[in-house]
């Protein structure tokens, strides 16, 4: 169905870079949008009626008779929605409208009351609109990039920033973009799909299998080369296009809705006039019926034949059984399974599976029942959980620049069958489904309304961080991420991993999406957490499991969810494994003080793993686990001192030690920290030991790299740490090579995946800028920039349209396609390396919500407590200097303090206002509010009393719930 044609080089199309970066035009986000979206809403026509065939429109006392196809004033029909399916919205029709401009596009489900429009944009507008950049940089450029200790290409980024801050669009041209990848599953489906940036949809998932090479999503910039390793495309556009070219001029890829997980993929090449628009997503599961049952139909058997046996036995063994209808139930399970014998006296007389659909002559007084319809699939089953999606599917829209759309639904099952074709009114309903989904959910969470394109960006990266990650879930259990690499939940139990947990789960607390985080927290201890012993089972990561500190962070997480959620039956189910936890932190203590000649600055300190990479390592102190330990016994002692589920026996125990281990822990870091002749800290080793060399580079070693991977931000994180120290570590990170483009480093490539506490501490140390490089570093170097993918690892070499793979070389060495790569090793397939830049991360990506969060609300709770002042609320501690003369907002923000807090703040005659209302009050908190451009002589303060105030901040404790600053 698609024409070949020779690729020619597209270097004659590239702007000219000159090998340093440039100033970056967004084109997934214009500047130009937010004045086109206010021209298009104040012409969208009045609906009239709404039938099968038909609609009624009205513009400007003009009224049109339209169907599927047609144009009115600029709008075209797409959909007839005479009735949505929904009885929520009580059967809202909806003509489905569509325009488009050079640059994004907008839909509009419009209706009969003009209130209840809604309004869906799209990354992809006019497909000859594309201008796709590319990037130039040379090799003098990489070599700073790399080998210096400051982070030159923020330094970089701050000469071409027009605002002179360190904000998305300036770190964006520094490196060139990673690839888009869209997220397209829902949390019910067992199988998850992503559709890449040339629209190919992909079924990320490895068998049951030792074979490592498979369920891969990698995609070349040849649309002809062969796959790199093996993969399951469920779609393919080469298939009904009219032109496939090894590589379209131009291609674009984003998210409809700015944040749903709906795929939006553009190319085009002007040479030819020709390229395809493409829209892709996994319906919500109401659109299945059968398939989510908690199981099918049973197997039939037929029997007993007396004196025969059922001849071998399926892959994992016959198993024993003490009824044949144990032994049935599981033959059901097991796709290698025919039939039952019950085996000879003398050989116990049980039950087993076995693997022939016949059965054979027995001497031994043998008798065997056989699957009679094994042929039927939808007898043979695993284990199902009622209400998961076991063979989802994905809705397809594709439209070329001429012609008619085509609307097919594609899956697992269709694979070398035609796709089905749907009707527009069913994909268009599909699609609002999942609109009302995630917006309903949406209704009691945080809300934030930030200014500008570059504001709309930030807004979309932050829930499709959270809709994506969770949407890696399967129901409520973890997976790390979805891809060829080691975390396929195909044949691996890596649910247990905390890390997936403490990084999604706390956002999701933070922006009040309680009930899913309750959901996943619940799981978790249900089948992870084995009592009494709170041991963690890791399962498929390994007996060693990962650090030690994460019992103390699951601690941390629940009584943040118990105060923040108000879910009294969570907070009640949760109690025994709290008070487990707070028993193992004790036997933990105990193992340490009883530990006889200790290492120097090891003395009364917890040893162990501090990471699953290093679980190897048993015998040192490392400060993550102990601090966090620390901060566990810390907390879980203050909780169950008071309150309905107060235990006073073991919050004193809890208590009193954990006085002792603050002494432990401060007493090694005095030792074990270096100082110069001026007795300044110059270095603190991520383990207590004495006479520690200091790092001389933060990727210089493998132990620095981990360093500066996990053992420091995840220590920071815990808020331990006095200034000093909070302040030496955040040095080493910043200057001393700890970062690319805002990014943390890790060795010779980029890893931002457990590096949340670089970003927590630097705006606790007040390090604005440092804090904005890391999160706009994080969102414009490291995640992608049209679908907001991210991965567990990632190049930061490259140049021309996308950066460069970790392991594939993409052109193939045989291939040219108009850009250099540096990659740093050759096409091989093996075991994790191919696709660790490839696959999906849920850790990475939900660190721009974690980071947005503290940015807009930061809660200072832990350390004021320990110095005897009053714990504290800030408001906008990081928000960028420019977007206090626009205004932005935060409403409905879950925190330990007011409960919920919400502020606007707006800017008039030079000065900002905070309009602030918070759920409860008292004079045990403070909130500091920020006026980066200064405070006027005497601030107008309404309902609140100024406690402070310095050059940036006024500090007020509220009077009431609505309250009021001007500066």
């Amino acid at each position: 169905m698609y024409s070949f044609t020779v690729f020619s080089l597209l270097l004659l199309a590239v702007s000219c870079c000159f090998g340093e970066p440039q100033p970056y035009d967004d084109f997934h986000y214009p500047s130009e949008e937010g004045q086109e979206m206010s021209s298009a809403k104040r012409n969208i026509p009045t609906v009239t009626t709404i039938n099968d065939a038909s609609a009624v429109l009205k513009s400007n006392g003009v009224e049109k008779t339209v169907q599927v196809g047609d144009v009115a004033w600029d709008w075209k029909i797409l959909a007839l929605l005479p009735d949505d399916g929904t009885k929520d919205s009580g059967n809202t029709p909806y003509v489905v409208l569509e325009q488009l401009f050079d640059r994004w596009g907008l839909w509009v489900y419009a209706t009969l009351n003009e209130a209840d429009n809604i309004l869906m944009r799209k990354s992809v507008g006019k497909l000859s609109g594309i201008d796709q950049p590319r990037f130039n940089l040379s090799d003098n450029y990489f070599t700073q990039v790399s080998s210096g200790l400051r982070d030159y290409a923020a330094d970089t980024a701050m000469n071409l920033s027009k605002t002179g801050e360190l904000d998305f669009e300036a770190l964006a041209g520094t490196l060139a973009p990673q690839r888009d990848i869209a997220s397209i599953s829902n949390p019910e489906d067992v199988v998850k799909f992503g559709v890449t940036h040339s629209g190919r949809i992909k079924c990320g998932f490895r068998e049951n299998t030792n074979v490592q090479n498979m369920g891969g999503i990698t995609e070349l910039q040849n649309q002809h080369s062969p796959l790199v390793n093996k993969q399951t495309v469920i779609f393919d556009p080469a298939d009904y296009v009219s032109y496939w070219p090894a590589q379209y001029e131009n291609s674009k890829t984003g998210l409809v809705g700015g944040f749903l997980n709906v795929a939006n993929v553009g190319s085009y090449s002007a040479n030819v006039s020709k390229g395809f628009d493409l829209v892709a997503f996994s319906p919500t599961p109401q659109f299945y019926q059968s398939d989510t049952k908690e199981e099918n139909s049973s197997c039939q058997y037929i029997g007993p034949f007396n004196n025969t046996y059922v001849a071998g036995y399926p892959g994992s063994g016959g198993g024993i059984f003490s009824t044949v209808e144990d032994a049935e139930a599981a033959c059901n399970m097991n796709f290698e399974c025919g039939g039952v014998t019950k085996v000879r006296p003398s050989y116990g007389g049980h039950y087993e599976m076995r693997a022939a659909s016949y059965v054979s002559p027995s001497t031994f007084g043998e008798t065997s029942w056989l699957m009679t319809n094994q042929s039927k699939a939808l007898c043979r089953h695993e284990p199902r959980i009622g209400g998961l999606v076991y063979d989802p599917v994905v809705l397809v829209r594709l439209q070329e620049e001429v012609g008619a759309p085509v609307y097919v639904l594609v899956s697992n099952s269709t694979i070398g069958k035609k796709a089905v074709n749907v009707t527009s009114t069913q994909f268009f309903k599909e699609l609002l489904q999942q609109y009302l989904r995630k917006t309903s959910l949406m209704e009691d969470a945080m809300q934030v309304s930030l200014p500008g394109a570059a504001g709309s960006r930030q807004h979309d990266t932050v829930y499709a961080g959270i809709f994506g990650a969770a949407g890696n879930y399967i129901g409520n259990q973890s997976n790390y991420g979805y891809g060829a690499t080691y975390w396929s939940y195909g044949r691996e139990d890596n649910g247990s991993l905390p890390l997936n947990w403490l990084s999604v789960d706390a956002a999701l607390v933070d922006w009040g999406f309680c009930d899913s985080a309750i959901g996943h927290l619940q799981y978790y201890l249900e089948n992870y957490v084995e009592l009494p012993s709170a041991t963690i089972n890791y399962y498929t990561w390994g007996s060693e499991g990962d650090s030690v500190a994460d019992q103390g962070r699951l601690v941390h997480i629940l009584l943040r969810t118990f105060s923040m959620c108000e879910n009294d039956d969570f907070e009640k189910f949760a109690q025994p494994y709290l008070q487990a936890f707070g028993r193992q932190f004790l036997r933990e203590r105990a193992t340490a003080t009883a530990r006889t000649n200790p290492v120097p600055g090891t003395k009364n300190l917890l040893l162990g793993a501090p990471e699953h990479d290093w679980s190897g390592v048993k015998g040192d102190a490392f400060y993550n686990n102990n601090v966090w330990t620390l901060r566990g016994m810390q907390e879980a002692g203050a909780y169950l001192s008071k309150g309905p589920y107060a235990n006073v026996t073991l919050a004193n125990n809890l208590l009193e030690d954990a006085t002792k281990f603050t002494q432990d822990i401060a007493a090694s870091i005095n030792v074990s920290v270096v100082r110069n002749a001026q007795g300044e800290a110059i270095f603190l080793p991520p383990y207590a030991h004495v006479n520690a060399t200091p790092y001389q580079s933060m990727v210089g070693s493998h132990e620095a790299s981990y360093a500066n991977f996990r053992f420091y931000p995840e220590a920071l994180l815990s808020e331990v740490f006095d200034d000093e120290i909070q302040v030496l570590l955040l040095k080493y990170h910043n200057e001393l090579g700890g970062r690319v483009g805002g990014a943390s480093r890790w060795s010779t490539h980029l890893d931002d995946m457990p590096t949340a506490g670089w970003g927590y501490a630097a705006l606790a140390s007040n390090q604005t800028e440092n804090f904005q490089a890391f999160l706009y570093g994080h969102m414009a170097t490291y995640q992608s920039r049209g679908t907001f993918h991210s991965t567990e690892q990632l190049s930061f070499l490259g140049t021309g349209l996308y950066r460069g793979f970790l392991s594939w070389v993409d052109p193939p060495p045989t291939q040219e396609v108009g850009e250099t790569q540096r990659p740093e090793t050759s096409n091989l397939l093996g075991y994790y390396a191919p696709e660790n830049d490839v696959s999906y991360c849920i850790v990475t990506e939900i660190l721009a919500a974690r980071l947005s969060r503290w940015q807009l609300v930061f809660e200072d709770i832990y350390r004021p407590k320990l110095l005897g002042n009053p714990p504290s609320l800030w408001l906008a501690r990081g928000v960028l200097k420019s977007w206090f003369t626009e205004g932005f907002s935060a409403t409905n923000v879950p925190n330990m303090l007011s409960n919920r807090i919400s502020y606007a703040l707006t800017y008039a005659n030079g000065v900002n206002t905070y309009a602030v209302t918070v759920k409860r009050i008292d004079s045990s908190y403070v909130v500091n509010l920020r006026f980066p451009q200064g405070i006027q002589a005497n601030p107008i303060v309404v309902n609140a009393t100024v406690v402070n105030r310095d050059k940036e901040f006024v500090s007020v404790i509220p009077k009431a719930t609505s309250f009021s600053v001007t500066a």
